[in-house]
């Protein structure tokens, strides 16, 4: 004996399965949102630019010649003030962003001896962008060199600093000696290390001999930015170990190390409900595709866990 069923049994039926489809697409949705990586890339974009300046700063302050590079301080010997202006074009692009770019960067520091210098690096017409953030400088950074290269040690809050007041403040012992303290005295070998230290690390290295514009940039370390809105404090962390980048032959991707970029909203009038919105982890590997992968992501971002996310540093 056959059965039929009712047709409103049969409509319901179908309103009922396609209740169900949308609550799962809406599921997904929700865990599929496109990772916020602005922190990595921005931290990536002043890095850069900054080991650059400071790598070629180092090179006149020891009498190297560099082609369109003028130097100009109050003594021929240790210490002394100077001021090195650095030409950007296409013969002498920046290490990241468009190759383009036509501007300069100046150089404005206390060299306590030839490997040890507290610096401020002004950038000229450089157009340094990563969406709504432009670099304009970064402030009082100590460089150090040796055998292993030069290192650049910032915080967030050195970026982009009132430029009438860091040009006006006199570089003194304690200004020295606090920023000098920064240094970290080994790098990060992990994630939960570099998160504390609160400061990046850049370490430039070229090989002797070779031309300016061969360098290798290897990033450390952590920061973190606030978002505010009515109500909710938005708070991105990155964290980078050993990020490798080589402009000279990839301008548009690490080939090596891990980033780490999370997402966490602070809501509440009293800042008392934390919410977790997502962690990505991204990786590089050697084909210079503009992307990192994601092999580990959580929260919104979890099923982007095999993914590919473009970085646009070229841009």
């Amino acid at each position: 004996m056959r059965f039929t069923l009712p047709l409103s049994v049969l409509a319901s039926a179908a309103l009922l399965s396609c209740a169900c489809v949308n609550q799962i697409n809406n599921v997904v949705q929700q865990f599929n949102k496109a990772p916020q990586i602005d922190a990595f890339t921005r931290a990536v974009k002043a890095n850069l630019p900054l080991g650059y300046a400071a790598t070629i700063a180092m090179d006149v302050m020891n009498k190297a010649t560099v082609t369109g590079v003028t130097v100009s301080r109050t003594s021929d010997s240790f210490p002394c003030n100077a001021i090195v202006t650095i030409p950007v074009n296409r013969t002498h692009p920046l290490p990241v962003g468009s190759d383009t770019v036509v501007g300069s960067m100046t150089v404005v520091g206390l060299w306590s001896d030839s490997n040890t210098a507290i610096a401020s690096v002004f950038f000229t017409q450089t157009t340094i962008k990563d969406s709504s953030f432009t670099l304009r400088n970064i402030a009082f950074v100590p460089i150090t060199r040796d055998t292993s290269g030069t290192m650049v040690v910032f915080a967030s809050e050195d970026v982009n600093a009132d430029s009438s007041l860091v040009v006006n403040t006199k570089i003194t012992d304690s200004i020295v000696s606090v920023k000098l303290s920064g240094i970290p005295l080994t790098l990060p070998t992990d994630s939960s290390v570099a998160v504390n230290q609160k400061a990046w690390i850049t370490l430039v290295n070229r090989p002797r001999g070779a031309p300016v514009g061969n360098e290798t940039y290897t990033l450390y370390g952590a920061s973190q930015y606030l978002g505010v809105a009515s109500s909710t404090v938005e708070v991105i962390q990155a964290v980078m170990v050993a990020v490798v980048i080589t402009p000279y032959t990839c301008r548009r991707n690490p080939g090596a190390g891990y980033a780490m970029v999370r997402d966490i909203r602070i809501q509440g009038s009293n800042n008392n409900s934390n919410v977790d919105l997502g962690t990505v982890v991204l990786t590089f590997d050697v084909p210079c595709s503009g992307t990192a992968k994601i092999p580990v992501a959580t929260g919104e971002y979890l099923a982007r866990i095999g993914s590919t996310v473009a970085l646009n540093l070229d841009r």
